[in-house]
């Protein structure tokens, strides 16, 4: 699912923007979004069918050593 079919609330700025690039056919960066509203669940463990998901989308773009380009909703500037 593109950035853009997510609630405004579930992904930031940047994601959504990304998405449309994409949608429109223009040449955008890959990425991958992790909802906005997985950041409260910080102190709990990701489920396994969310870490199985994120292993296997990183895997698939051979990100796994890759530093993360992180976005944050509290941190614009």
């Amino acid at each position: 699912m593109l950035a853009t079919d997510r609630p405004p609330t579930e992904v930031d700025g940047k994601a959504k923007h990304l998405g449309l690039l994409l949608r429109y056919g223009l040449p955008a960066p890959d990425f991958l979004v992790v909802p906005a509203h997985w950041n409260g669940r910080r102190d709990m463990d990701a489920p396994a069918a969310l870490q199985d998901t994120l292993r296997d989308a990183l895997a698939e773009r051979s990100w796994q050593d890759a530093p993360p380009s992180v976005c944050s909703p509290g941190r614009r500037g």
